[in-house]
């Protein structure tokens, strides 16, 4: 299934991936076969849980056909999927699952708009350019009516659970991983959508599953570290840092 929230030439930008948080993100991902715990692409612990409105937009975010978030900006700014991965691999921080498996992803709930109900997808080729098939989603995020909006789950974390298909192959290779597919979640806030891209790496089922995860109503908070966010996204496209917030 081509996923058409993306212009023709972005879409063609099969390095890149638009960031989709803002409003809502993935901190924290986890896989049916083994206890690693990832997390979204372009997702900071330094980024701030609390507070005013323009921290939180270092995460970045969609609104319909543009693009924003801070850091690194351009007309259309992305996040470079092959060193976000490299850092998650160097991390031993990738996501495991295998066919028919599933992944558990917490997601921080920023304001009203980054409720659910999400929908997922999967790209077997871990591109984010092709979306082959939209994920059965096991644990949904609370939600009130069909636009995403839940002023009751601001500042509060939530668990999102989806299936992954039986016939599932992930092709993807970074930073020397083969196997990978990249995973996308997204609510339908007009104004949005927002979410993420987790990207997971495919095995064999092991001899010895790890102990299935709960569901959790409330689950532990994202992790915050007080050091300087090391500058990822010099060079991405030869844009000069700028910090200005686009509202």
């Amino acid at each position: 299934m081509k996923f058409t929230l993306l212009t023709s030439s972005v879409i063609a930008l099969t390095t890149l991936t638009p960031t989709i948080s803002a409003h809502a993100f993935i901190y924290w991902a986890a896989g049916d076969a083994d206890p690693n715990q990832g997390w979204a692409l372009g997702y900071r612990t330094t980024t701030p849980t609390n507070g005013d409105d323009k921290p939180y937009k270092k995460s970045g975010g969609i609104k319909n056909d543009w693009y924003y978030m801070t850091k690194y900006v351009s007309n259309k700014p992305f996040i470079p999927i092959a060193s976000e991965v490299q850092k998650m691999v160097d991390s031993n921080a990738l996501p495991q699952v295998t066919k028919g498996g599933h992944l558990i992803m917490k997601i921080h709930q920023i304001n009203a708009d980054g409720a659910g109900a999400y929908r997922c997808f999967i790209d077997f080729g871990g591109a984010a350019s092709y979306w082959h098939a939209e994920l059965a989603v096991q644990w949904q995020v609370q939600f009130t009516g069909d636009r995403s909006t839940n002023a009751q789950g601001n500042l509060k974390n939530q668990q999102l659970r989806v299936k992954l298909p039986d016939n599932m192959s992930c092709g993807g290779s970074y930073g020397g991983r083969n196997n990978i597919c990249m995973i996308r979640c997204q609510n339908s806030a007009p104004n949005g959508p927002f979410g993420g891209c987790v990207p997971v790496q495919e095995v064999q089922p092991p001899q010895q599953p790890p102990a299935e995860i709960p569901h959790q109503e409330d689950p532990g908070p994202p992790p915050q570290q007080s050091q300087q966010d090391a500058d990822d996204y010099n060079g991405a496209d030869n844009v000069p840092e700028s910090y200005e917030y686009i509202h």
